[in-house]
């Protein structure tokens, strides 16, 4: 709306709304060391005439400590694998069914399916085959081998897509990857944090992670920090790679 200010008020409202944010910021860079500047080169604020205005760089704490969370989680291991034998087998399986995977492709099959880390990147440009590749990693980790996966499926095994949004989620749906967007699906994670008296789940139980389930996340570098730490958390506290 109008606020009613008068251009010579502009400056000033802007100058105290930043000081205000700076109070709840933390700086990510060092000021310039202006121990060996003249004081009369020294601005008004008593920092370097070279420093670019614009250099300053700023976070808020809450940022700065999903940012290491998610560190953290990046070299934890521990999470469920299947057998190397069994990741040769299935990368076999494709070939002995005219599906010959690349070099990268069965790299990052096998990778994901044995490392036993709590978080795995994949990494490549667009047409390669990435999204084939998740679909085949998805597919072996519900029903790996026979003879070494559960047979209870309560045990694990489950594979959730998660993506920034709805068009990415609706890809990992196409191969084969039960999925919707982070936010839908975070806020459906709360709703079965604090069930309400009288009122079931519902649609909300599909989507209640166990321990070893396979997460996947889409286009992970365009989510929001934030998101990204608790989608971690919650594998964590699930038990979920």
């Amino acid at each position: 709306g109008n606020l009613r200010l008068q251009p010579e008020q502009v400056e000033g409202i802007l100058e105290g709304l930043a000081d205000v944010a700076l109070q709840h910021a933390m700086p990510v860079t060092e000021q310039d060391d202006t121990t060996n500047l003249p004081a009369a080169e020294l601005l008004a604020n008593g920092q370097s005439p070279y420093t670019s205005p614009t250099g300053a760089l700023f976070t808020t704490e809450g940022q700065y400590t999903a940012e290491h969370a998610i560190r953290a989680a990046a070299v934890v291991r521990g999470m469920a694998t299947l057998p190397v034998e069994v990741a040769d087998r299935l990368i076999e399986r494709y070939a002995e069914s005219g599906v010959t995977l690349g070099d990268d492709q069965a790299a990052a099959l096998r990778g994901v399916l044995t490392s036993g880390a709590q978080v795995e990147v994949l990494m490549s440009a667009a047409g390669t085959g990435k999204s084939f590749v998740v679909g085949a990693i998805a597919d072996a980790w519900r029903h790996g081998d026979p003879d070494t996966r559960p047979a209870d499926p309560k045990a694990g095994g489950g594979v959730v897509g998660l993506a920034p949004y709805q068009v990415a989620a609706d890809i990992l749906t196409r191969e084969g990857v039960a999925a919707r967007n982070m936010a839908s699906w975070l806020a459906a994670q709360r709703r079965l944090d604090t069930p309400r008296p009288g009122v079931t789940p519902g649609d909300d139980e599909p989507w209640r992670l166990h321990r070893g389930d396979l997460v996947v996340l889409d286009e992970a570098g365009t989510a929001d920090t934030a998101s990204l730490a608790e989608i971690i958390a919650r594998c964590e506290a699930a038990g979920a790679k």
